[in-house]
């Protein structure tokens, strides 16, 4: 199974907490903290997605997620929908 994408955008203790998990889970997890890296590392960002606490009108493929705190196995189950979601809108 190829690893996932994700960057998180300005969600310093959602990475954190992720990076904890990082062996246990199959995502390949980026930390960006302001929006000239983020639009730089989105020009090569392939299949995707961007978690952020807020909603930033110019970022595609984003999950906000303000429903906090939630289980981590529910996190990882809304993750996994998302992906696949951006993958199906891909491949249509």
């Amino acid at each position: 199974m190829i690893a996932k994408n994700l960057i998180i955008y300005k969600f310093v203790k959602l990475y954190h907490i992720l990076e904890e998990l990082r062996s246990d889970l199959n995502f390949n997890i980026l930390f960006i903290d302001n929006e000239k890296n983020l639009n730089d590392k989105i020009k090569n960002f392939n299949h995707g997605l961007i978690i952020t606490n807020k909603e930033h009108s110019y970022i595609d493929h984003q999950f906000v997620l303000n429903d906090i705190p939630i289980n981590i196995a529910k996190l990882v189950e809304k993750i996994n929908i998302e992906l696949l979601k951006i993958q199906f809108n891909d491949q249509s």
